[in-house]
C-alpha cells in the first residue's frame, strides 16, 4: 500500500496472530536518527478477538505490555485475555462530540484535544514498558490506535510519508472493500465516512499536530510528559544506523 512516496508490503509488516486482522510490527520503518527497532511497537486490533493459537501467538512474541485504548464498557464483555496482569494498561478513550455532518478527521481532530491526557498516558505507558513488544490496540486497530501510534513515530522522527504509508495499511488488512461489497449503496456510504483508512485523514492529523500545537514533542510536554520520559520514548523506539 503506498502511502505518498513510501511503499510498504504488508505481507512483510502483518503478524498472523489468529483471529486477529489488523496486527502487524512496526519495525523497520526508517527514522531521522536510524529506524525503527523491531519487535518493540506493535499495533492491533483488540486483542479479544484471539483465538487459542492467536493467544499463542502473541504470547510468543513476547509481549511485555499492551496498552488498551478501549473505553471502559468495551472492555466488559468479553474480557481481556490479559485483564488483570501486570501487562496489561487500559488508557479509555474519551467520546468525542461530533455534530450530524462530521465525518472521521472531525474524530481526528477532536481527539487531540478531547483526549491530550489519554494519549500522553498511553505514551507514557509504552515509555515505562517492561522489556518486550508493546502493543497499542482499540477495537480495530486503525483510528484510536492510529492516532497514538502516529504521535510515537512523530515523536521518533519518522518521516511523514512513512506514518501515512502505515495508516492506510490498516484498510487492506481489515478487508474493507470486501465488506463494503456485501452492503447496499446508501449503508455502504454511510460506512465509507468512518471505516476507510484515507491518506488525507492522518494527513489532516498531523497538519493540524504540527500547526496548533508545535509537533509531537511540543504536545506531549504541554500533556504532561516530562524531558527523560519522551527520551525513553525515543531510545526505546529508534535503533541507530550505523555510518
Amino acid at each position: 500500500m503506498d502511502g505518498g512516496g513510501i511503499r510498504l508490503d504488508v505481507d512483510m509488516t502483518r503478524l498472523d496472530w489468529p483471529a486477529c486482522e489488523n496486527v502487524r510490527d512496526l519495525g523497520g520503518l526508517p527514522a531521522a536518527a536510524g529506524r525503527i527497532r523491531d519487535r518493540t511497537l506493535v499495533r492491533s486490533d483488540s486483542l479479544t478477538r484471539l483465538d487459542d493459537g492467536g493467544l499463542a501467538a502473541m504470547r510468543a512474541y513476547g509481549v511485555g505490555r499492551v496498552v488498551d485504548l478501549r473505553a471502559e464498557a468495551e472492555t466488559v464483555d468479553p474480557p481481556h485475555p490479559l485483564a488483570g496482569t501486570d501487562a496489561y494498561v487500559n488508557v479509555p478513550w474519551v467520546d468525542v462530540s461530533l455534530d450530524g455532518g462530521a465525518g472521521l478527521v472531525d474524530f481526528y481532530l477532536g481527539s487531540l484535544g478531547s483526549n491530550a491526557d489519554r494519549v500522553a498516558t498511553a505514551v507514557r505507558a509504552f515509555a515505562d514498558a517492561p522489556p518486550g513488544p508493546v502493543v497499542v490496540h482499540c477495537a480495530v486497530g486503525k483510528d484510536r490506535t492510529g492516532i497514538v501510534v502516529a504521535m510515537l513515530l512523530a515523536l521518533a522522527d519518522v518521516p511523514r510519508e512513512a506514518i501515512v504509508a502505515d495508516y492506510v495499511l490498516s484498510e487492506t488488512m481489515l478487508r474493507l472493500e470486501e465488506l463494503f461489497a456485501t452492503l447496499d449503496a446508501e449503508t455502504r456510504a454511510r460506512a465509507e465516512r468512518f471505516a476507510r483508512s484515507a491518506p488525507e485523514t492522518i494527513e489532516a492529523f498531523l497538519d493540524r499536530l504540527d500547526a496548533a500545537h508545535g509537533g509531537a514533542e511540543a504536545y506531549l510536554r504541554a500533556a504532561g510528559l516530562t524531558d527523560a520520559e519522551l527520551a525513553r520514548v525515543r531510545d526505546r523506539l529508534v535503533e541507530p544506523v550505523a555510518g
